[in-house]
């Protein structure tokens, strides 16, 4: 049967934010790792007597019921967004079900041996988004702001990831743009529509 490609995998220190509709906020850490049902501790006034609780890996702030995601500079790793909402009891365990809420594309790298930066840009040079808010509530995304670029500094020559907002539509295809430790550029163009 294989192994279901969309199954979340956790590592052991993962870590999320749990906010309660209150208003309330607690990172928690995954106590391991390696299966889709595991146990997140730590402390924080996320406990209520009874609400409707939101959770966010990795963790970021959750601010009124949304959380916002900057892309104009990423890591390649850790680049999915996961998100979760659900009801709570005091004293009881909140069983989450997460997520994603970003789009991901993986870059396969070969015949290299060091990078100094990767750069993701629209085929024809349009603006990217540089950020997207997540509303968890309406389970709804929103993107602002403008950037040329994506960029990931010394990406790791064994592939990484860019974190792509789950709704980008560039019709005109996009471009995958790297740089060696010897400042050496190589561009590969894709023309086909992505996620139209």
């Amino acid at each position: 049967e294989g192994e279901n490609f969309t199954d979340v995998k956790w590592v052991a220190g993962d870590e999320v934010t749990l906010s309660s509709k209150a208003g309330a906020s607690a990172k928690l850490v995954a106590e391991s790792g390696g299966d889709t049902d595991i146990r997140f501790v730590g402390e924080g006034s996320a406990v209520a007597d009874a609400d409707t609780y939101y959770a966010i890996y990795p963790a970021t702030a959750i601010v009124d019921g949304e959380a916002t995601i900057d892309l104009a500079t990423q890591s390649g790793r850790d680049a999915a967004v996961l998100v979760s909402k659900a009801e709570g009891e005091k004293d009881a365990a909140i069983d989450m079900e997460f997520k994603p809420a970003n789009a991901l594309l993986h870059v396969a790298v070969s015949g290299v041996s060091s990078l100094s930066k990767a750069e993701f840009v629209a085929y024809n040079g349009a603006a990217l988004p540089q950020s997207f808010t997540y509303a968890f509530e309406s389970e709804s995304v929103a993107t602002t702001g403008e950037v040329a670029a994506y960029t990931i500094e010394n990406p790791s020559v064994d592939g990484f990831f860019f974190s792509l907002p789950a709704e980008l539509n560039l019709e005109n295809g996009y471009v995958v743009r790297l740089t060696d430790a010897s400042g050496n550029v190589c561009s590969k163009a894709y023309n086909g529509k992505m996620f139209a």
